[in-house]
């Protein structure tokens, strides 16, 4: 979907003294470079306003408590933002980011009364938002692909939150992403979606059970609703023929070592190297 960068993967066999010990994705960690996350880094010492406004590159989860040294939680959505670059970010640049998301999240839900939460109970009180004003502040493009990836894959860390990335250069707007963690909640399948009409209960919200990010209320916005249509009407004939053609290249790449991944390593008769009964494994 072109988004500004995802991260690269190959499909590896591990082999250990001749003994071959699996299957494995490889891939690129996330990362600020010229070749991945393309903004400018700034020095953790840097204060200057200007400069400040870039070099942003976060990550928002729910374990954002678990040794992580610098986050905030926006005053509305009170969703936990991990900040990973800059580094050891300073006071300034702190108190700079978490002000511009405070700033943008009062345009997404404009009609919110300051100091109370947003919810189940509360949803009618958020008013809809309008793109002329917020998408002074985020990169709308980004959020309809990261919606459209998120939706088909059925990617639940999205939603706990968890791995959610953002970014932001200097002088530029927020924009979603990259991709990350693909794995044990994809793919599960789901007749409901997924952050399209999803709003917190009240017990959600409070302890951080789940959390999605803006989409139910940028939906209520009918310029970004037809943003939306425009771009899946663009890439559907592609996603219809593309991507099995992929699967059926990826699955030949690997059936081989697919196979090698149940062979008896003597454990038990039906466990294999990743000791996965058959009922597991056809699952």
């Amino acid at each position: 979907l072109n988004l500004p960068w995802t991260s690269d993967s190959r499909f590896v066999e591990v082999i250990v003294n001749g003994k071959f010990m699996g299957n494995y994705l490889l891939t690129e960690q996330i990362k600020i470079d010229k070749n991945r996350v393309n903004i400018d880094e700034i020095d953790n010492k840097e204060t200057d306003p200007t400069k400040i406004s870039g070099g942003w590159l976060m990550e928002v989860d729910r374990y954002y408590s678990n040794g992580e040294t610098r986050y905030f939680r926006p005053a509305i959505s009170q969703i936990p933002i991990i900040v990973k670059d800059p580094e050891d970010a300073n006071t300034e640049q702190m108190n700079y980011i978490a002000n511009y998301f405070n700033t943008f999240e009062k345009m997404i839900f404009p009609s919110l009364p300051q100091g109370v939460a947003y919810h189940k109970s509360t949803e009618h009180l958020g008013g809809t938002p309008d793109s002329t004003q917020y998408g002074k502040y985020i990169d709308i493009n980004s959020f309809v692909n990261y919606w459209i990836v998120q939706e088909i894959t059925e990617n639940r860390d999205s939603r706990l939150p968890g791995s959610v990335y953002m970014h932001k250069g200097v002088n530029q707007k927020l924009v979603m992403g990259p991709l990350w963690d693909f794995d044990l909640t994809t793919f599960l399948g789901s007749r409901s979606w997924l952050h399209y009409n999803y709003v917190p209960s009240e017990l959600e919200y409070n302890t951080l059970e789940y959390r999605a990010v803006y989409y139910n209320q940028l939906f209520k916005d009918a310029k970004f609703k037809a943003k939306v249509k425009e771009r899946w009407n663009a890439i559907y004939s592609s996603l219809l023929n593309d991507i099995p053609k992929f699967i059926d290249k990826e699955y030949n790449t690997i059936k081989k070592s697919l196979d090698l991944n149940w062979i008896d390593v003597g454990e038990t008769d039906n466990q294999g190297i990743w000791a996965l009964s058959d009922e597991d494994k056809s699952s």
